[in-house]
């Protein structure tokens, strides 16, 4: 098997590099599961459709199965370039995959226009080519299960429901509460492992969290359990069938443990049971820098259990029109490391490079396949360490998020008096860094030209006469960013020694009141350079 190397420093378990990889390859069979456990640094995660844009444009343009396959190999071959670890494939949602031949779910119609028939038709499959391509490249494995999909129902779900009316959830969900729901999808796991040699499973619960009634939901995380365990036992039967020590399990879970607490996900009792093997703490849909990482590090520290939180591309709710940019990728990073971190995932990473594929208005094509190193960097500490990192603390949901959670950072000031309002910041940056400069922005909506602001971080004023503010006239447009009213625009240095490493305190105080309508400040970002 091929060995791994380890930073010394601020940096995650990394596999030795791909030229070695290869060179290993030619005596050495693909790497297994087992191995992969405690190492794996960074892993990327899609949907049935999202990995294989190049390949569905070609299909959809009439390419034959000879193509489609050379251009799925050529995907794959992009991120094992990127040094990605682990590629997650999805292969079930709503109880469909990408084949019509399964006896416990059905086929996606709109496959047959994005080739899969054409593969079917030449004796090959899908899931096999990705799957082999990525044993030979080095990278390990894993199907993704989306557990409780909720984008449309479909024929075979309102059959179920037909007969079981008890089991619908939330329009087009289950209802996991009930044996039979959860054996439906069991049954699934079971052909799927039946049907593939792959190195294990990624069971997707922010697709769409909730697998119970919400009010009942914490009474129910025992049959949650009891459906984990019962999938770790089908996954040791398929692991002794293929010849394999363990197969793994990866759960995609909410960001807060009150979240899986809420939703009827006992983490707890998973992690300590050893029934899975990672688990991916993550936002429905954005990359939240003021993640409790040390919240989930307590309870995989002493085990097999890995972390790999979640990095997103999409800044905010609201914002369809610009993306995280390469120094927000390190900057959760060096997040999520310096609170215990094993590793970083990623969730709809595709968006880097949506246009592509039409329909987005988010990255342009030309992105791809240029963005996979902005994940790929991120196993090397010194990549992180030596280029700009900017954090950002924007409202994630203006709203509540799909979870029922509310996430929504922002200091609002009321009229009357010199009100002042705090914002955390989570920044993992060493405050006795001479080499290092920080610099503080942020947007207020609601104020007037006669308002003054006073800012502090950990108690320390700072901006004085540095302070840049510019006024907004037309706001922030669609365009631009999420949609704001006029605002102005904050931009001041800030002294490293106001900083202190990990959660730093922002105070914002009205001074000067010349305005009527609360003072609204947030996306907020601080940046740090050498």
């Amino acid at each position: 098997m091929a060995q791994m190397t380890y930073h010394a420093q601020h940096g995650f378990p990394k596999l030795v590099t791909f030229g070695v990889l290869i060179a290993m390859m030619t005596s050495t069979p693909a790497i297994q599961a087992e191995t992969m456990t405690s190492s794996p640094t960074l892993l990327i995660s899609y949907d049935m459709l999202c990995a294989w844009f190049p390949a569905r444009n070609l299909a959809r343009e009439g390419a034959d199965a000879a193509t489609i396959k050379h251009t799925l190999n050529a995907i794959i071959d992009a991120h094992a370039d990127a040094e990605i670890d682990v590629f997650v494939q999805g292969v079930f949602a709503r109880f469909e995959t990408q084949r019509h031949d399964f006896t416990t779910a059905q086929g996606r119609a709109d496959l047959e226009q994005n080739g899969v028939i054409r593969l079917i038709e030449a004796g090959d499959d899908l899931v096999e080519i990705m799957r082999d391509r990525c044993e030979e490249r080095g990278m390990t494995f894993l199907a993704g299960i989306r557990m409780n999909d909720r984008h449309r129902a479909n024929p075979f779900l309102e059959k179920m429901f037909e007969a079981h009316p008890e089991w619908r959830l939330m329009g087009s969900g289950i209802n996991y509460k009930y044996d039979g729901a959860r054996e439906a999808v069991l049954a699934f796991i079971a052909e799927f492992l039946d049907r593939y040699d792959v190195a294990g499973i990624e069971f997707d619960y922010l697709r769409w969290g909730h697998v119970f009634d919400p009010a009942e939901a914490e009474g129910h995380a025992p049959l949650l359990t009891d459906f984990t365990r019962r999938a770790r036992d089908l996954l040791d039967a398929a692991a002794t069938k293929r010849g394999r020590k363990r197969l793994m399990l990866g759960v995609r879970v909410p960001q807060t443990l009150e979240e899986c607490r809420d939703l009827g996900m006992d983490l707890g009792a998973w992690i300590k049971e050893g029934l899975v093997d990672y688990v991916s703490p993550t936002d429905f849909f954005y990359t939240d820098f003021n993640t409790r990482i040390e919240d989930y590090a307590a309870l995989t520290q002493d085990t097999a259990c890995r972390l790999y939180p979640t990095i997103h591309p999409v800044i905010a709710s609201g914002n369809q029109a610009t993306l995280l940019p390469e120094a927000g990728y390190r900057a959760a990073a060096k997040n999520f490391d310096a609170f215990g971190a094993h590793g970083i995932s990623s969730y709809n990473y595709q968006y880097n490079w949506a246009q592509m594929y039409g329909g987005y208005k988010f990255g342009p094509k030309e992105m791809w396949p240029k963005a996979l190193q902005f994940m790929g960097q991120l196993g090397d500490p010194a990549a992180i360490n030596g280029k700009s990192r900017r954090y950002f603390f924007h409202p994630l949901w203006t709203g509540g998020a799909p979870t029922g959670a509310t996430k929504n950072d922002r200091i609002v000031l009321p009229r009357g008096g010199t009100p002042s309002g705090t914002m955390r910041m989570r920044l993992a940056e060493d405050p006795t860094d001479p080499h290092l400069a920080a610099t503080l922005e942020f947007k207020a909506v609601g104020m007037v030209e006669g308002d003054r602001l006073e800012v502090s971080i950990n108690g320390n004023t700072v901006g004085g006469d540095k302070i840049e503010r510019h006024f907004d006239a037309d706001g922030q447009s669609e365009n631009e960013g999420r949609k704001l009213r006029p605002y102005f625009g904050y931009r001041m240095p800030v002294p490293m020694a106001h900083f202190v490493h990990g959660d730093n305190t922002l105070e914002v105080r009205l001074a000067t009141s010349a305005g009527e309508e609360p003072v609204d400040v947030q996306e907020v970002e601080v940046e740090f350079k050498k």
